[in-house]
């Protein structure tokens, strides 16, 4: 399996369990970029970002779920902490999730950790997985 055809396989899986945003699910690349984020969307970005040619095939992957920050009464936006926590609590069941659904053994690389997009007025919560090919 090549890391394109990865992607496409989490890519695929993810947008069929429907996460729990109001946006789309998106490959590494491919989201739009606006000058304001800020239009009430969230969405999912997914990555293959290091694989193994080896027999037994693994890597490494990433989802991104990017949660627009709240416009506050003075014009400033601040972290959206409690929806943040929300998509993180998901994003943490989805290797088990994952790993139910077929022949790709998925598992936590690191904890869910909730990042700053500073310049698009936005945050993502990320989930680093490891993943290997079963055998079939």
């Amino acid at each position: 399996m090549t890391g394109g055809e990865m992607e496409t396989y989490l890519f695929e899986r993810i947008k069929t369990l429907a996460p729990p945003i109001s946006g789309k699910v998106y490959y590494r690349g491919t989201r739009p970029v606006q000058n304001d984020r800020n239009t009430g969307t969230e969405d999912c970005v997914v990555a293959v970002t290091t694989g193994t040619g080896l027999q037994i095939e693994k890597g490494t992957c990433v989802v991104n779920i990017y949660i627009p920050d709240i416009r506050v009464a003075s014009g400033m936006f601040i972290y959206d902490k409690s929806r943040c926590d929300a998509v993180g609590r998901w994003l943490d069941t989805l290797p088990d999730t994952l790993t139910a659904m077929g022949d790709v053994k998925f598992e936590r690389n690191s904890m869910v950790l909730t990042l700053p997009e500073e310049n698009l007025k936005e945050h993502f919560v990320s989930l680093k997985m490891d993943f290997k090919l079963l055998e079939t």
